[in-house]
């Protein structure tokens, strides 16, 4: 299921969100939200528009996917490795990743929250 939406240039966006799970497996979520995002684990949000598709990889504070949460250059290693891996099985292709640390979101990643 994808969840999909016009900005205000007219693009159709389509998210998906995904949570990370052991090793390099993941476990689609439907109807998501914000209230999805807990603190211990990671996910993929992946927002695709007709000429992009972008991935977010978030990290709760208090995720264990990680060895130093804390460590901006760990983060974005894990972001990258658990993106490629993700395309390679799913097959979604991504032109750019972000590796997003919670309380550091910015606002366009909360855009891909439609329900809140």
């Amino acid at each position: 299921d994808e969840d999909e939406d016009e900005d205000e240039d007219g693009k159709l966006h389509s998210k998906r969100m995904f949570e990370v799970k052991e090793g390099k497996v993941w476990e689609e979520l439907t109807n998501f939200d914000s209230d999805d995002l807990w603190s211990e684990r990671a996910y993929i949000i992946v927002d695709r528009t007709d000429d992009a598709s972008e991935a977010y990889v978030w990290l709760g504070s208090a995720c264990n996917a990680v060895t130093e949460i804390q460590d901006e250059e760990a983060c974005s290693a894990f972001g990258k490795d658990i993106v490629v891996a993700f395309t390679k099985k799913t097959g979604l292709a991504v032109e750019s990743i972000q590796t997003i640390r919670e309380g550091e979101e910015p606002e366009e990643f909360w855009d891909c929250f439609d329900l809140g």
